[in-house]
């Protein structure tokens, strides 16, 4: 019985280095820059020729970190984050101080970012990366 199953080792071992030679993916980790400060949230799109698309959310700190990104160039669109919202019932019972009211930074009067719409689309962007196998150097994109 044992000399029975050590003859299936090398067909077994076979069938797991196929499953394991699967599509090469890389990992990039890197930064978004709205003007001089980091974009705090948002979307990342890389978007490659072939049709395979991969979305990355930037943490409110302007970075963001992916595995698992397929090899190869991609372009890549950015998304800025939603404007903050507060509830309008609690907002119309406040009070900002004299001279504040409809300010943004009070009470949830915070616009949304607003990046130029080129940056939106990965194809107008004019961001690329090209994605190696295993861990990639950091990139930064700069949105204005």
């Amino acid at each position: 019985m044992v000399l029975r199953n050590l003859s299936r080792l090398p067909l077994a071992g076979a069938f797991l280095f196929i499953l394991g030679c699967g599509v090469p993916t890389g990992e990039l980790n890197g930064r978004v820059v709205f003007g001089k400060d980091p974009l705090q949230g948002g979307t990342l799109v890389f978007e490659y020729s072939d049709g395979q698309s991969a979305t990355v959310t930037v943490k409110t700190d302007g970075s963001f970190s992916v595995s698992n990104l397929p090899v190869g160039s991609a372009n890549v669109g950015v998304s800025p984050p939603a404007a903050p919202k507060m509830n309008a019932a609690i907002q119309a019972k406040m009070k900002a101080p004299k001279g504040m009211e409809g300010k943004e930074n009070y009470y949830g009067m915070n616009k949304a970012v607003k990046i130029k719409e080129k940056y939106k689309t990965a194809s107008s962007s004019g961001f690329k990366v090209v994605i190696k196998a295993g861990k990639n150097d950091d990139v930064t994109f700069t949105v204005d």
